[in-house]
């Protein structure tokens, strides 16, 4: 399954490391950062919950975080290499 992952951490010293470990750690490298705190992951078999929830023990509480599913119906005007990254890791 395919997930849109949205995130705005308030304060500069937040732990982004962790955020993005989470990231990548649930799509097991099956992953493209679309740019600033949105990536585009795919999962095998996890709830939107589960995701939202291992990322959010990495966020402080006053933090927002978006999950999404996605389907393969998009349009973009990213570069050839994001373009490629959203194809074979995530809908292929």
């Amino acid at each position: 399954m395919a997930w849109l992952i949205a995130y705005d951490l308030c304060k500069p010293e937040q732990n982004y490391y962790g955020v993005i470990k989470t990231i990548m750690d649930l799509s097991g490298g099956n992953c493209c950062h679309c740019g600033g705190s949105v990536w585009l992951v795919r999962t095998n078999g996890l709830t939107k919950e589960a995701i939202y929830g291992k990322i959010q023990m990495q966020m402080d509480a006053d933090d927002d975080l978006l999950v999404i599913e996605v389907k393969e119906n998009y349009c973009s005007s990213f570069n050839q290499d994001v373009l490629w990254a959203i194809h074979e890791r995530i809908f292929l």
